[in-house]
């Protein structure tokens, strides 16, 4: 009986992932990516997020500019609010238990807005297979994450800071941050 209460126990320790059963997936922070991918030898993920706007995003709403327009047309501070929050920072609202300690908002659109929280996928077993990776949580990222903020066009809703239409085929080209392909046995 103890035999078959161990093979169960590893079945679904092994079969589910983990925060399916003892936790919520949580979004840990840019800063626990670039552990394993800041080396040129992986293709420098973070250095490509650490060098562009996405970084940035937060901090755009503590400048005086965005205080100024937040005052003018009876908003709250930008950094408060939802409007400004849901595209100038990943997943703003997720509940505190979607929280790892090492997540802070004030990264700007961390590689986890297109990528998913990476408590669960976030171990070279997990990356090294791509089945592997969105059975833990991990998503591809796609194009429809860049339009959730950024707009085609000037008629759609948009941040009133953005002043000309995304150009999405040459933003993916700005971020592009693939694996090489003979990296540490991953399967692409």
């Amino acid at each position: 009986m103890l035999v078959v209460a161990a093979l169960i126990v590893a079945v679904i320790y092994y079969r589910f992932p983990k925060s399916s059963i003892l936790r919520p997936l949580q979004y840990t922070g840019a800063t626990r990516c670039a552990g394993c991918h800041s080396t040129e030898a992986i293709g420098n993920q973070f250095g490509v997020w650490a060098s562009s706007a996405h970084t940035r995003s937060y901090s755009t709403l503590l400048s005086e500019r965005a205080s100024t327009y937040a005052s003018e047309n009876h908003r709250p501070a930008p950094q408060t609010d939802p409007f400004c929050l849901h595209c100038h920072t990943t997943e703003y609202a997720i509940a505190p238990a979607h929280k790892s300690s090492t997540f802070r908002t004030g990264e700007g659109i961390t590689c986890e807005e297109c990528h998913g929280p990476g408590s669960d996928y976030s171990t070279h077993f997990a990356m090294s297979d791509k089945k592997v990776f969105v059975k833990l949580g991990g998503k591809l990222g796609s194009e429809r994450d860049c339009m959730r903020c950024h707009a085609m066009t000037m008629n759609a809703e948009h941040c009133p800071f953005q002043t000309q239409p995304f150009d999405l085929i040459k933003s993916m080209a700005a971020i592009a941050h693939p694996v090489p392909k003979k990296t540490f046995g991953i399967t692409q």
